[in-house]
């Protein structure tokens, strides 16, 4: 008898370090203690490699927190480059999935799960669920106009101006250009999208035609894979295809104290996932994470069990 795809599957990079595998940690718990309805979805972790044995401790650490592991072997020189390993693990995990899941929840590995994440359930007629970047950075206001690099990213990416709409990002109040965030997207596999981007990622990344910005601003360099995701899309797919969601997704707890919004949050409990920078590295985390006392008890306790 032939198996029913499962609804949602959830997938995340892991690199072979302790850092990131604290990040994975946290994630994989927070799934399974918060997110409600979805808490038993399947979660898949990318494990990438170069130039060496591959990481088994890394792979069984994450397989005795209930997620399945695979290996992404890259090229020394392209672990290197920012985010290319996220994206050769986005378009391998694409596959492995196949048409075993019909949604799949993208989720970089230093994001926590606070609330049950409903909208990841994509309704009839929607193909992707994404964020805006947090803050505008290289993106441009909808009153600027295109400049080299971003001529050059939707060139490549055969963007057209109808293509183009307004953002807001997490932490600002000003419309933007379409900028999507690379760290939160909610696909169905089967279009293919993490696949599209990896290939055109890494077909321009090298190219002169973009090397000469990393030359100028080392920030390109840094983000070039969300620009060219932000294409992709954009190619891709119509605005009616894609659901915006709502600010208590991929709440930048980083970014609190500079939050200028009006939904700045008080506490981050009632939010539904955030994302943070390692906040965990200081010892005295506890007393500036805007969180209420019973969760930050539940991280003290994630974050000392293996």
């Amino acid at each position: 008898m032939t198996q029913e795809p499962a609804r949602l599957t959830y997938a995340t990079v892991v690199h072979p370090n302790a850092y990131s595998e604290k990040n994975a940690s946290l994630l994989i718990k927070s799934i399974r203690e918060f997110a409600g309805r979805l808490s038993s979805s399947r979660i898949i972790t990318m494990i990438p490699f170069g130039g060496a044995e591959e990481p088994v401790q890394t792979k069984e650490r994450l397989e005795m927190l209930g997620a399945d592991a695979f290996y992404c072997e890259l090229e020394p020189v392209e672990l290197s480059f920012p985010f290319v390993a996220e994206a050769r693990c986005a378009s391998q995990l694409e596959k492995i999935i196949g048409g075993n899941s019909e949604i799949l929840a993208w989720l970089l590995a230093n994001t926590i799960v606070l609330n049950e994440p409903s909208d990841f359930i994509l309704r009839k007629g929607k193909e992707l669920a994404y964020r805006p970047v947090h803050h505008k950075l290289l993106g441009l206001a909808m009153d600027e106009e295109l400049n080299p690099f971003w001529t050059a990213v939707f060139r490549v990416c055969e963007v057209k101006e109808e293509d183009l709409f307004t953002m807001v990002p997490h932490v600002e109040r000003r419309e933007i250009r379409p900028y999507f965030n690379a760290g939160i997207l909610v696909t169905r596999p089967a279009l293919g999208l993490l696949s599209l981007w990896d290939d055109l990622f890494e077909s321009v990344y090298m190219k002169p035609d973009f090397m000469r910005f990393y030359e100028v601003d080392h920030r390109y360099r840094i983000f070039i894979h969300q620009a060219i995701l932000t294409g992709v899309i954009l190619k891709m797919m119509k605005r009616d295809d894609m659901l915006e969601l709502p600010s208590t997704y991929n709440y930048p707890v980083h970014l609190h104290y500079d939050d200028e919004t009006p939904e700045r949050p008080h506490l981050i409990d009632d939010l539904t996932t955030v994302r943070h920078e390692g906040f965990h590295k200081n010892p005295d985390w506890s007393s500036s994470l805007p969180a209420g006392n019973e969760l930050k008890q539940w991280i003290k306790d994630a974050l000392r069990e293996p």
